[in-house]
């Protein structure tokens, strides 16, 4: 080893001097530019389905109906059973998709799109779904025989120019058909919030209709779309109208927007509904952990990965497709902020089951981290993927 004292003497102190400062500068800058400040990579694996939800289930009929369909979810309590009703205009985060209204989020989505939203919008474990279209709810009807609704007002709707009653204030027997115009017909003039009371109505007589009636439905709701099959669906619905029943409805703002009422959700006043679904909420405080999820693969795969999220406590905040296509996942955190967030990046990197941890020093007040699902995600749980090469470069999320 050369003494320091003939360092000095061999190499001048300038020269010594600007090597310090450069080297300094480059130790700056590095911190900076590194994307992947944690190497640990997690084994690449598909994640084990889970347990179906049988104690929250998302009921909507009529989907395939000209009105809207009726939506609601289901809470089997302990001591009481509780409906939420759910406006069918109401503007919700579909994972992968962005802003949509949540009678949309099948038809876009698929099925766990809309359960998933749900999840999101509440702060709740992934519902199962009980999903009717026209011919499917009617079915239902007509095997117990009718629905006996106390009708709280007259309907009328438009025909050739004139109103014309279709349900007369009082007491009737409807047929399966009748049950489902009177829960999905769009009145001239009428709120959501008065058509949500209409169909208050129509989800008790249902209920009531339902008890003690388990093991002769199985067959009626063996078409229904969902991930229950006809004699879970039976037992779970039973059940559920044995008990007493609670119906809320789903706190929302109306927005000033121009065409079709449409609705925000009013976060502030959702204690009551949270009270009430206190033993299935996974999200206790909702600006903790929030998260921008963006599907940079084909496919939709956005519902999959936000279910994990949602059932793991955090807060799907912003959803929507990276600007390319990514071949490999990764959590991205705020530069300032990667000491703080790094045990939540590893604990999705955990739930996702691959990708990397990466770092950005753009703006992310919105959210603490960033998901982005790359094709190798896609491609583990079963997403085909194209083919085509992804097109140039863009800036990092």
């Amino acid at each position: 080893m050369i003494p320091l004292p003939l360092v000095s003497r061999l190499v001048p102190r300038r020269l010594v001097l600007a090597a310090a400062i450069g080297l300094m500068v480059l130790t700056v800058v590095a911190s900076y530019l590194v994307l992947d400040f944690d190497p640990v990579r997690p084994p690449a694996r598909s994640p084990a389905p889970g347990a179906v939800n049988t104690q929250l289930v998302l009921l909507s009929v009529g989907a395939d109906t000209p009105g809207k369909p009726a939506m609601a979810l289901l809470y089997r309590g302990p001591a009481e059973s509780t409906l939420v009703l759910i406006p069918a205009t109401t503007v919700v985060e579909v994972p992968g998709l962005g802003p949509r209204y949540v009678s949309a989020a099948t038809s876009e989505g698929g099925p766990r799109a809309l359960e998933t939203s749900v999840a999101v919008v509440l702060g709740t474990r992934v519902p199962s779904l009980l999903q009717a279209g026209a011919a499917q709810t009617s079915g239902l009807v007509d095997v117990l025989g009718g629905v006996v609704v106390d009708v709280p007002e007259t309907v009328e709707i438009e025909d050739a120019g004139t109103l014309r009653p279709v349900f007369t204030r009082g007491v009737a027997r409807m047929s399966g058909a009748s049950f489902l115009e009177f829960m999905s017909v769009a009145v001239p003039g009428q709120s959501e919030p008065d058509r949500l009371a209409r169909q208050a109505v129509g989800w008790r007589a249902l209920f009531s209709s339902l008890r003690a009636r388990g093991a002769e439905l199985r067959g009626s709701l063996e078409p229904w779309e969902g991930n229950l099959d006809g004699a879970a669906a039976a037992d779970i619905l039973s059940s559920a109208a044995a008990k007493p029943l609670q119906v809320l409805t789903l706190p929302v703002n109306r927005l000033a927007s121009p065409g079709e009422e449409s609705y925000s959700v009013n976060a502030r006043e959702l204690d009551v509904i949270h009270r009430e679904l206190d033993a299935v909420r996974t999200v206790r405080h909702v600006e903790g952990r929030r998260v921008r999820l963006l599907v940079g693969a084909d496919g939709a795969v956005g519902p999959a990965v936000a279910a994990k999220l949602v059932e793991a406590g955090f807060v799907v905040k912003i959803t929507g497709t990276a600007s390319r296509r990514y071949d490999a996942s990764r959590v991205v955190v705020p530069l300032p902020r990667r000491g703080e967030l790094n045990e939540a990046a590893q604990e999705i990197l955990g739930l996702i089951g691959m990708g990397t941890v990466a770092v950005t020093r753009l703006d992310q007040s919105a959210y603490d981290v960033t998901v982005v699902i790359g094709r190798d995600w896609a491609a583990a749980n079963g997403f085909t993927q194209s083919a085509a090469p992804p097109p140039p470069p863009a800036a990092r999320p």
